[in-house]
């Protein structure tokens, strides 16, 4: 849509009976905020509301998507709700970061919750960031009791790999070379 476009979010204790409610003023509820295209896009709720609303303030807008979480932000059940909301090619590179932003923003307590629950759906959330996390070439450890994310390094393990096989290789060579020298004297007193 166009820059400047608005998006009105309202809250009420009493459910919206039809679209229309929130364009008149007695049934609309508190304005909570607005999401202005190109400007913003979240807002943070503060207050205790059973219901939104959400309306253009003019004419048709045409969003792509709309992400809503209840509660703390801060918790293993939203972290996996954001992880499972859609399923995108190619989701592992676009979003991983700002999911391995949330999930390091959790309590200590909220990351072992993740990391360890049989719920089914943060198992699913668990699964498909582990496998997003290894595509990059990234793990979560359990450190000290506390889950982290790292650097697979791969270069680094590649690097022992390539210094053991050249280290195993350069003694060959010494014991080939001494053989081989031995040998040669060995022919020379003979003659």
């Amino acid at each position: 849509t166009q820059n400047g476009r608005t998006l009105d979010i309202y809250g009420k204790n009493t459910p919206y009976s039809k679209s229309a409610d929130l364009y008149s003023n007695s049934d609309k509820g508190t304005k909570l905020g607005s999401i202005v295209y190109g400007t913003s896009t979240s807002l943070n709720i503060t207050g205790d509301y059973q219901y939104i609303g959400l309306r253009s303030a003019s004419s048709a807008m045409y969003l792509t998507s709309i992400s809503i979480t209840y509660g703390s932000s801060g918790s293993a059940a939203n972290l996996a709700n954001g992880i499972m909301f859609e399923d995108n090619q190619g989701q592992c590179v676009t979003k991983f970061s700002q999911y391995k932003s949330a999930f390091e923003g959790l309590s200590s307590y909220e990351r072992t919750v993740f990391m360890t629950s049989d719920d089914y759906k943060i198992s699913n959330a668990r699964a498909r960031f582990v496998a997003w996390a290894s595509y990059l070439g990234m793990s979560i450890n359990n450190v000290n009791g506390d889950y982290v994310i790292s650097n697979a390094n791969r270069i680094d393990q590649l690097s022992d790999d390539t210094s053991s096989t050249i280290l195993l290789l350069s003694i060959s060579a010494i014991g080939l070379a001494s053989f081989a020298a031995f040998m040669f004297l060995k022919k020379r007193k003979s003659i």
